[in-house]
C-alpha cells in the first residue's frame, strides 16, 4: 500500500500561529521556576505550570529548561512539556496520548495544565509529532480463471474457479453465452458469490466472460476476457479423396485430401501400409492454409504391396470430438514392384501393363521403336528425359489410358513424315498417341538439319507441345479431340493440322508450309508471321496477337473475344505503310459489332489494337464482319469436374450414394439415390446415378449440316448446353434424321474429355460418304453406319 503523510491541518496552523505571537496564560504557574512562554531557560523548572494557555497545557511549559525548539522543557514544537503539538503537559491534542502529529510529549498534563501526571488530554495519545493518515491508491491484481479453450463432452463444465481475490475485495463479471463479447463489468454487474466460482458456462458453443475485482478502497483491477467453448457435437467429414484414385506407387507421391471443419486433426489410414497425418497449413501439398481441406503428398513406404487397400479417413476436432470414420469408396492398389529405366536401350521395346509402372529414374534413350500398352503408368523422376529415336506407339483406351506423370518425352525418330491423310485426317504413319494423359508433362518434337518430327495425337491431354530446340519447328503434327495446355513459344507447325480441340496458350510460326487450325477453342493465340498457306478458321479465340507479313494468310469465320477480355486482336509489329491485316469475315462480339455498324469499316475499334492506337502499326481490315457468331469451336465440352473433387462442407450433409443407374444402351432408368446426409441440407449424392449412355440432348449445327447427340452423366448436361449456346448452335432433345448420310458413334470415356458417348449425325455437307466414314473411324475412333 502507498502511505502519504498529511501536513498540519487548518486548526493546527492557527494554534501554531498563536503560540508564535506570545500569548501568555491567564494565570501564572503555581510552583516551580516556570519556563518562559517560548520554552524557558531555568534549569529547575517545576513539573508543570498551573496556569494554562487558552490552547491547554502549560504555556510556560516548565520542565528542565526547555528552549523554544525543544529541550527537556517543551517548546512550541515539543519537548517534555507539550503545546498543541505536544509536551509533558498535554495540550488540547496532547496528553499521554499523542497529538495528531505524534511526538515524544510528556506523560502528564490536563487541558488546563496542572501537575504532571498521567491524566490524559482530551484526545489522548503520546503527544509529540503523532502518526500519518494512510491513503490506498494501488489497484488489485487481475483475477485468475481456468485457461481458455475448447472442451468436449468428456470434460465439459458449468463453473470455473476464480482465484486471486484480495481480502475485502469484490469480484464482478459480465457473461454472454451466445459467443458475443460482454460489456466491461461495473459495480452494478453480477457479483461473484462467496464460493468464488463463476457459473453459467453450460451450453454447447462459445461462452465469453469479462471479470474484474474492486478492493476495499474502491480501486479497480485489470479487466480480463475469457472464452470457453463447450463443443459436445461430433464433427463431420464432408469427403475424402486420393490422387490417383486407383493405384499408388512408391515412386510417386499419393495426394490425400479430407474435408472437415477448419480446426482439428485429420488422418487417412491406408490398410496394411500406414497412417498419414494431413495438413491444413499450406505445406506438404496443402493448397490453402486454414480452409478446412486437409491435404498431404504422401510417399508410400518401401516394401508396401497391397492389391486392394481400404482407405479410411478420420478427424478429431479441436475439442477432442471424433467424427464417424469415412471409408473411401475405391480401394487402392499399392504397388512397389516398379520397372526402373535409365540409360541406353537398344532395339524395339514394349512396355507392358504387367511390368508397370515404369519409372524413368535418369535420362533414357530408346534406340528403336517404343510401344506402350494400354493402362501403363510411366513416372518420370527428378526431371529425367525419355528420348525415342524410332517410332512411339502409345495407344491407350477409354478405360485404360496411358498415364505419364511429370513427363519429359522427346520424339526424335524419322523426320519429315506426313502423319495424316490430308482429306480425311486418318492416320498414315509416324508416332501415334491415343488416350494418353500427360497433363503436367512436355512432348517435344525434335528437328535436325532442317528436318523435323511430327506425331498423330488423338483423345489425349498434354501439358506442353513444342518443337525441339534450337529452331522449334515440327513437321506433320496432327491433333484432334484433345487438350493441349500450351504450344510453346514460336513453335513452327509445318504441314500440320489441329482440329476439334481445346487449346490454352498457343504461340506458333506458320512458316512456309501449310498450318491449319480449325474448330478449336483457344485461350490466347499468338501468330509470328502470316503465310498464305496457313489457315485459321472456325475457331473460338479469346485473344489473338499477331505479327503480320505478306502474303496474307486466311483468317476468317472465327469468333474473337470473350467476357473480361478488353482487346481481342492485337497487332504486334509492322509499319503503317504495310497492307492492312486481313481479318475480314469474323465475329467480334455484340459490343464491337455495334461499334463497327456505327463507325464503318475504317475506324478505331475498341477491341482492336492497330494503327489507330499506335501509328507505327498497320491497320486491321475487319470489313465483312459477321453480325452473329460463326460456326466454330470443338463439338465436345471439357468436363467441369475438377481433377480434385470439391470436398467443401458448406452445403451440409454429403447426401446419399446415389443409385447405380442404367446399364448402357439407351440409358436405363436413373437410380433413386441414397437419402440426404444428416449434416445439413441434402448433399450432392442423393439424386441417384445415371446410365452410362443416358441421353442428355443434342447440339445442332444447321449451317454445317451436322448434329451431335450426347450421352453421359446428367451432371454434364448443363455444361454441354452452355457450350452449344456459346457456339450459337441449337440445343434440342435429339437430332433429326432428314437428309441423313450416316452416323458416327464414338465414346470418350474420360473425365477430362467430358462425356461418355456421342453420336454424330452427318446431313449432307461438302464431304463424301467415304470421307466421312474415314474421318469417323480414324479421327474419332468411332463406328460409322451409312444410312
Amino acid at each position: 500500500m502507498v502511505r502519504t503523510k498529511v501536513g498540519v491541518g487548518l486548526v493546527g496552523w492557527f494554534a501554531l500561529s498563536a503560540a508564535a505571537c506570545g500569548e501568555s496564560a491567564s494565570q501564572p504557574p503555581p510552583d516551580g521556576d516556570a519556563g518562559s512562554e517560548q520554552g524557558g531557560t531555568s534549569a529547575a523548572a517545576g513539573s508543570g505550570g498551573a496556569g494554562a494557555s487558552t490552547q491547554g497545557g502549560s504555556t510556560s511549559v516548565g520542565g528542565n529548561a526547555g528552549t523554544e525548539q525543544g529541550g527537556s522543557g517543551g517548546a512550541e514544537q515539543g519537548g517534555s512539556a507539550g503545546t498543541e503539538q505536544g509536551g509533558s503537559a498535554g495540550a488540547e491534542q496532547g496528553g499521554s496520548a499523542g497529538t495528531e502529529q505524534g511526538g515524544n510529549s510528556g506523560s502528564a498534563g490536563t487541558e488546563q495544565g496542572g501537575k504532571s501526571g498521567s491524566a490524559g488530554t482530551e484526545q489522548g495519545g503520546s503527544g509529540g509529532q503523532g502518526g500519518a493518515i494512510v491513503v490506498d491508491t494501488t489497484p488489485p491484481s487481475a483475477l485468475t480463471l481456468r485457461a481458455d479453450g475448447a472442451f468436449n463432452i468428456a470434460n465439459a463444465f458449468s463453473c470455473v474457479d476464480v482465484t486471486g481475490i484480495e481480502p475485502g475485495a469484490s469480484a464482478y463479471y459480465e457473461l454472454k453465452t451466445d459467443g458475443t463479447a460482454p460489456a466491461t463489468p461495473s459495480a452494478t454487474s453480477s457479483k461473484l458469490g462467496a464460493n468464488a466460482q463463476l457459473c453459467g458456462i453450460n451450453q454447447n458453443g462459445p461462452t465469453k466472460v469479462r471479470i474484474v475485482q474492486y478492493d476495499a478502497a474502491g480501486n479497480r483491477g485489470p479487466v480480463t476476457l475469457h472464452q470457453y467453448t463447450l463443443d459436445t457435437i461430433a464433427p463431420k467429414i464432408c469427403g475424402a479423396s486420393t490422387s490417383p484414385d486407383s493405384v499408388a506407387f512408391v515412386d510417386m507421391p499419393l495426394h490425400l485430401r479430407l474435408a472437415a471443419e477448419a480446426s482439428g486433426t485429420a488422418t487417412v489410414e491406408i490398410q496394411s501400409v500406414g497412417t498419414a497425418t494431413l495438413k491444413d497449413d499450406g505445406t506438404g501439398g496443402d493448397a490453402t492454409a486454414g480452409d478446412g481441406i486437409y491435404e498431404l503428398d504422401y510417399t508410400i513406404p518401401a516394401g508396401a504391396d497391397v492389391p486392394s487397400a481400404t482407405l479410411t479417413g478420420r478427424f478429431v476436432d479441436a475439442a477432442g470430438n471424433a467424427a464417424t470414420p469415412y471409408v473411401l469408396g475405391k480401394k487402392l492398389f499399392v504397388d512397389r514392384s516398379a520397372t526402373k529405366q535409365s540409360g541406353a536401350i537398344v532395339g524395339n521395346t514394349v512396355w507392358t501393363a504387367a511390368a508397370g509402372p515404369y519409372v524413368v529414374t535418369a535420362d533414357t534413350a530408346v534406340a528403336g521403336d517404343l510401344t506402350i500398352e494400354p493402362g501403363v503408368t510411366v513416372i518420370f523422376k527428378g526431371g529425367s528425359l525419355l528420348v525415342v529415336l524410332g517410332k512411339l506407339t502409345a495407344l491407350g483406351t477409354a478405360s485404360k489410358p496411358i498415364v505419364m506423370h511429370d513427363a519429359w518425352l522427346s520424339l526424335d525418330g524419322e523426320k519429315d513424315v506426313i502423319t495424316f491423310d490430308e482429306v480425311s485426317g486418318a492416320y498414315v504413319a509416324g508416332s501415334r498417341l491415343d488416350y494418353v494423359q500427360m497433363t503436367d508433362g512436355e512432348l517435344a518434337l525434335e528437328n535436325t538439319n532442317s528436318a523435323a518430327v511430327g506425331a498423330y495425337i488423338t483423345r489425349s491431354h498434354i501439358g506442353t507441345l513444342t518443337g525441339g530446340a534450337p529452331f522449334r519447328f515440327t513437321f506433320g503434327v496432327y491433333v484432334s479431340t484433345s487438350r493441349i495446355g500450351t504450344i510453346a513459344d514460336n513453335t513452327t507447325l509445318l504441314a500440320s493440322r489441329i482440329v476439334n480441340s481445346h487449346l490454352g496458350d498457343v504461340w506458333v510460326n506458320p512458316g512456309w508450309l501449310a498450318m491449319e487450325l480449325r474448330y478449336n477453342r483457344i485461350a490466347t493465340l499468338e501468330v509470328r508471321g502470316w503465310s498464305n498457306a496457313a489457315v485459321i478458321e472456325h475457331c473460338d479465340v479469346e485473344l489473338l496477337r499477331a505479327s503480320p507479313g505478306t502474303p496474307v494468310m486466311a483468317f476468317h469465320n472465327n469468333n474473337l473475344g470473350a467476357a473480361g477480355v478488353p482487346q481481342s486482336f492485337v497487332v504486334l509489329s509492322g509499319k503503317a505503310s504495310d497492307p492492312p491485316v486481313d481479318a475480314t469475315g469474323n465475329y467480334w462480339g455484340s459490343a464491337a459489332t455495334a461499334q463497327m455498324n456505327q463507325l464503318g469499316t475504317a475506324a478505331n475499334i475498341g477491341v482492336i489494337k492497330d494503327f489507330f492506337d499506335d501509328i507505327k502499326l498497320p491497320r486491321v481490315d475487319y470489313s465483312g464482319f459477321l453480325s452473329a457468331p460463326a460456326v466454330a469451336g470443338p463439338d465436345w465440352a471439357v468436363a467441369e469436374t475438377p481433377a480434385e473433387p470439391d470436398l467443401a462442407c458448406e452445403s451440409g450433409g454429403t447426401g446419399g450414394t446415389g443409385g447405380t443407374g442404367g446399364t448402357g444402351g439407351t440409358g436405363g432408368t436413373a437410380g433413386t439415390g441414397g437419402a440426404a446426409g444428416t449434416g445439413g441440407a441434402a448433399g450432392t449424392g442423393g439424386t441417384g446415378g445415371s446410365g452410362s449412355s443416358q441421353p442428355l440432348g443434342a447440339c445442332n449445327n444447321a449451317a454445317a449440316k451436322y448434329c451431335n447427340e450426347y450421352s453421359g452423366s446428367s451432371a454434364q448436361q448443363a455444361a454441354l448446353q452452355t457450350e452449344c449456346a456459346q457456339s450459337s448452335l441449337t440445343w434440342q432433345a435429339s437430332c433429326a434424321d432428314a437428309s441423313l448420310l450416316g452416323t458416327c458413334t464414338y465414346v470418350h470415356g474420360s473425365a477430362q474429355l467430358g462425356i461418355t458417348g456421342a453420336v454424330h449425325y452427318y446431313q449432307g455437307g461438302q464431304a463424301t460418304v467415304a470421307q466421312l466414314k474415314s474421318s469417323c473411324e480414324s479421327g474419332l475412333a468411332g463406328t460409322w453406319v451409312t444410312k
